[in-house]
Order: C-alpha cells, then sequence, then structure tokens
C-alpha cells in the first residue's frame, strides 16, 4: 500500500475516533463539558504517565525515549496545550460568550486554516491546486455547523472577548496541526507512540494546573462534590473518561501523528473534517434522525472537497518546494 494511502487511512482513523466527543456530553448528561474535559484529558495524563513508565523499563523504550531527547519535552507541553487543555478551555468560555453560531462557524474552519498554513510554510502545492477543494470544504463546514447551532450569545463586551476566545482556538489548533506534523518529519527517530505518550504526560501536568484554575474562575463548573461519592454514576464517569482519554485521545494522537508524518499538511488539514462528519453521523445516529437540508448538502461539500484534495495529492505540483506557489 502506498504510502499517502496509509497516512490518509490513518487520518480517517483518527477522526472516527475523535468524532465520539460531539455524543459524550449525551452519555453523561449529569456532568457539565468542563467536567468531561477535565475527566477525559486527566485519563489520558494518567494511562500516558503509566505507559511512559512501563516503556521505560524496557531496553526498546529507553533507547527510543532518548533518541527523543530532553529538549522534546517542551515542546510536547506546548502542544499538549494547543491541542487539548487550553484549546478546550478557550472554546468553552468562547461558546460560552459569543455563543454557539458564532464558536461552530469558526471552528468549522480549522482543516481549511491547517491547509492554508501548512502551504504556506512547506511550499508543498501550487495554490490553484488547493483552491478546489478548499473552496468545497469551507463553505460546506459553514452550511454544517449554522444548521446545527444552538441560541445566540448577547451583544456586548462579553461577545467580543468571546469572540477572541474562539480565534484563539481556531489559532492553537492551526498552530498544532502544522507544529507537530513539521516535528514529527524532522524526526523520524521519534515514533508516533512515544510522542503521543510524551504530549499525555504534558497534558497530566496542565490538567492538575488546569482543575485550581477553573474552579477560581467558575466555581460551579466542575462539580467536585458529587465525584467525591462512590455509586454507578462515578463508576459510569470513569468508564466513560477512560473511553475518551485513552481510546479517543491517546489512539486518536497515535493515528494522527502516523497520518502527519507520512502526509504533506495541507492534505492533512483537509483530513480533519473527518472528525466533524464521523460525529455528526454519531449525533444522528444517538438522536434519532437524519440530516436537514442544509446539513446534507454541507456533508456533500465537504467529501467532494476532501475527495479531490486527495486526488491531487499523488506528487507535490513543479516548483512547489521552491516557493513559486500562486
Amino acid at each position: 500500500m502506498e504510502r499517502p494511502t496509509i497516512g490518509v487511512l490513518l487520518g480517517l482513523g483518527a477522526g472516527l475516533l475523535w468524532g465520539t466527543v460531539f455524543v459524550a456530553p449525551q452519555l453523561l448528561p449529569s456532568f457539565g463539558p468542563v467536567e468531561v474535559a477535565l475527566g477525559r484529558y486527566l485519563l489520558y495524563g494518567v494511562f500516558s504517565a503509566g505507559l511512559l513508565v512501563a516503556w521505560g523499563l524496557l531496553r526498546s523504550g529507553r533507547k527510543s525515549l532518548l533518541a527523543t531527547g530532553k529538549k522534546a519535552w517542551p515542546l510536547a507541553l506546548a502542544f499538549a496545550f494547543s491541542g487539548n487543555v487550553g484549546m478546550y478551555l478557550l472554546l468553552v468560555v468562547g461558546i460560552r460568550l459569543a455563543g454557539a453560531p458564532v464558536a461552530t462557524a469558526l471552528i468549522g474552519t480549522v482543516p481549511v486554516t491547517v491547509a492554508v498554513a501548512g502551504n504556506l510554510l512547506e511550499r508543498e502545492f501550487l495554490w490553484r491546486r488547493l483552491a478546489l477543494p478548499l473552496a468545497l470544504i469551507l463553505p460546506g463546514l459553514l452550511a454544517i455547523n449554522l444548521a446545527g447551532a444552538g441560541p445566540v450569545a448577547p451583544a456586548g463586551g462579553g461577545r467580543l472577548l468571546g469572540l477572541l476566545c474562539v480565534l484563539g482556538t481556531v489559532g492553537l489548533w492551526t498552530f498544532y496541526g502544522v507544529a507537530n506534523a513539521r516535528f514529527l518529519r524532522a524526526n523520524p527517530s521519534v515514533s508516533g507512540l512515544a510522542w503521543s505518550t510524551m504530549v499525555g504526560v504534558a497534558t497530566l501536568a496542565l490538567v492538575v494546573l488546569a482543575v485550581p484554575l477553573v474552579a477560581l474562575l467558575d466555581p460551579g463548573a466542575v462539580g467536585f462534590g458529587q465525584l467525591l461519592h462512590p455509586g454507578a454514576r462515578l463508576a459510569w464517569f470513569l468508564a466513560v473518561s477512560a473511553f475518551l482519554g485513552v481510546v479517543v485521545s491517546w489512539g486518536g494522537t497515535l493515528l494522527w501523528n502516523g497520518a502527519s508524518s507520512r502526509l504533506p499538511t495541507s492534505l492533512a488539514g483537509q483530513l480533519v473534517v473527518s472528525e466533524i462528519l464521523t460525529g455528526l453521523f454519531y449525533v444522528f445516529v444517538a438522536n434519532g434522525r437524519l440530516p436537514s437540508v442544509l446539513e446534507l448538502a454541507g456533508i456533500i461539500a465537504v467529501v467532494s472537497g476532501v475527495t479531490v484534495g486527495i486526488r491531487r495529492v499523488g506528487t507535490p505540483s513543479p516548483g512547489a518546494d521552491t516557493g513559486t506557489c500562486a
């Protein structure tokens, strides 16, 4: 199987896992979004820390960790913030202050911003080769997100702050998508498994810092009391958090690392839409409904755009590496 084909399958697999976060709140109706996120990232970090310790006891694991080097840990911390904890906290604040329609519409542009930023830095393809897929993906995403948007937040200074938070979320994930791919391609000795685990350990450190910060800024956001009582509710919370943390976060990041190291960033960015599409599918199934006309039109546009993008990724355009993109 050709290397780009493997990369595309890995990217789609990551989206298949990441899409489950769209239905996670419905699985935990007694818990707020911040609690769900903290549970997810806490279990991701704990699993990664345990795996790192066990892996370090093996000779092959020690050699891989030494090959990664101590200098990679600050970058792992940066990716844990931009791809996980910091990104999600900004998103929660942005939705609360700016409203779901604005937030979802802007977040829907992430596949496009990653593709554009990747091509700006890497000069992988002539811009005209990316024009058609991006022209299909962007309006398709906007249609999907706006069709399922919730109530609009009231106007005012708070809404402006929320808008800035959402833009910050887009910027953080764009940075993560591009910088993570460049790091993996520049360091082939670092396996995707090792890197997913290191980012998970860094995520654990950030969660430990984030819990008191969230409790201070919004005391009602985390119901510590209900988490302290044993019973079915706690067991279910831990089970869902373990699935989100281990399978979705660690496993999804592992698959995404494999895709990022094999594909041009401009194509990998387009594959982020698989998370949105699979998430929509899960939501439709959970709610027992079919997509609306606007949602269906958006889905068709997005799938068409990604299909065109994949077909155009076979070989880089002549002159793409020389900065002559047009």
